[in-house]
């Protein structure tokens, strides 16, 4: 068996965002969307050895007002498996 370890060179951050903003406009709605920044989402099955914590968390801070200002499209039961 072989490795391999590619090596990349660094990113020219100031060259990067003039070539992004040449296209920039052409980007549908969606992909302005994709790009923007947003709500974290945390996805775990019951299972999981943190879930008891997350859930408690969540149980203490459901009234909070950072918390009650997230769109929620669907909530997910945290008991299905």
């Amino acid at each position: 068996m072989q490795i391999a370890v590619c090596r990349l060179p660094f990113i020219d951050e100031c060259r990067l965002l003039s070539e992004i903003a040449k296209v920039e406009h052409t980007l549908t709605d969606e992909e302005k969307r994709r790009n923007s920044l947003g709500m974290d989402k945390l996805y775990i099955h019951v299972s999981h050895p943190l879930a008891s914590k997350i859930l408690a968390f969540y149980e203490r801070n459901k009234d909070n007002l950072k918390l009650s200002k997230a769109k929620v499209k669907r909530k997910i039961d945290p008991k299905l498996r």
